[in-house]
């Protein structure tokens, strides 16, 4: 254990605690003083900014008004060395350390895989959103969530001001949508909602407005699985309607996409009661085309789940009936409804004796294939 006098040597060598004895010198009749304090604060950058905004309120008239004029280029320093300090860690490979305090890029790269390349995504994201990134607290999940759901909804959503009238023509920036996927996504960003959800031509950086970035000239395999990452959840959607439009094109894109990685998330989603349904229905049509004829075992029990879809018209169970008949490569001889492009009112049966005696047909022919009603051999 350090001696006490020690221990007071290293905390007043600490440079936010530097920077807060630095601003009081300011007031110092010696010019030259006041010059020297000034260029060190600058030099300080991040660890004086707190510091010299305080001391904008200094009773030192001449304290404040020196505090006043050094804070714009103690921010910019700051903000320099940040990103400065960002570029050279992320531009190291292989594994150099994440700092302790590097939350969100630790999580990040959980989400995307520890390459090169995600190391780079990351730098790309964070030299457009260094600010809020760095301003957005993972240990108050009941704050961020409110302060996510604004920051979508005034800077994401209108990049130009607010000039835009048809949010379909809304652009789309790379750094942007991966931003979207990764914090709806994360378990330090708690429930949030956008304003703009309520709007009928509202994107919400849904995958839609986002597929260049999945399938096209900008997508790449860290893209990909952040994406992934996002469809796996849990998201912290506010309003489940939006969310769940957004997760059911999110499947339908993945499926379109062939991603390798897509699979056991789909398989996992749709067995999960805790999902939101529409999650679940995308689910199930994705594995549809990507599924393969053995996941019919873990599917076939959700046949008979009679969640509601599309109003009272669709059930998730018509949904996995349609995915179980087309894995199982059995067609009834008086139905033909699986496509995976079609909205979710084209699952509907005509009514409830219709929707029974399909059912009833699968159980029979997972008899003849030696399937327990259950899904299990």
């Amino acid at each position: 254990m350090l001696p006490p006098t020690v221990l007071l040597a290293v905390i007043a060598l600490h440079p936010v605690v530097r920077a807060e004895g630095l601003v009081g010198q300011l007031g110092s009749p010696s010019y030259a003083t006041r010059e020297r304090v000034g260029k060190e604060l600058i030099g300080l950058g991040r660890a004086a900014v707190a510091a010299v905004h305080r001391g904008q309120s200094h009773t030192d008239p001449e304290v404040a008004e020196r505090c006043r004029h050094l804070l714009p280029a103690v921010v910019d320093e700051a903000i320099r060395r940040r990103l400065a300090d960002m570029h050279a860690l992320l531009r190291k490979h292989p594994k150099t350390p994440i700092p302790n305090d590097e939350h969100w890029l630790r999580r990040f790269l959980e989400f995307a895989g520890d390459t090169p390349a995600a190391r780079l995504l990351y730098l790309e994201v964070f030299t457009t959103h260094r600010e809020f990134l760095d301003g957005l607290d993972p240990a108050n999940p009941k704050a961020a969530g409110p302060t996510f759901g604004r920051y979508v909804d005034t800077v994401l959503m209108f990049p130009d001001g607010r000039s835009i009238v048809d949010l379909r023509s809304l652009p789309s920036p790379r750094s942007d949508v991966v931003l979207f996927w990764f914090l709806s996504a994360h378990p330090a960003v708690g429930r949030f909602r956008c304003d703009g959800s309520r709007r009928s031509d509202y994107p919400f950086f849904g995958p839609k407005y986002a597929k260049d970035h999945v399938t096209g000239e900008e997508g790449s395999p860290e893209v990909r699985r952040v994406f992934i990452g996002w469809l796996k959840g849990p998201r912290n959607f506010d309003d489940q309607e939006v969310e769940g439009k957004c997760v059911l094109t999110g499947f339908r894109l993945a499926a379109d996409a062939e991603i390798p990685e897509l699979r056991p998330v789909a398989l996992q989603t749709a067995c999960d009661p805790k999902q939101c349904p529409a999650a679940r229905a995308g689910a199930l049509i994705a594995l549809a085309k990507v599924g393969k004829s053995e996941d019919v075992q873990r599917l076939s029990g959700l046949v008979v789940d009679d969640t509601p879809l599309h109003g009272p018209k669709v059930l998730l169970g018509d949904i996995a009936l349609a995915t179980c008949e087309r894995l199982a490569g059995w067609t009834p001889p008086d139905v033909e409804r699986m496509d995976p492009r079609v909205e979710l009112a084209d699952y509907a049966f005509p009514d409830a004796a219709r929707r029974a005696a399909a059912r009833k047909k699968w159980a029979e022919f997972e008899a003849d294939r030696n399937l327990s009603p259950g899904g299990k051999p």
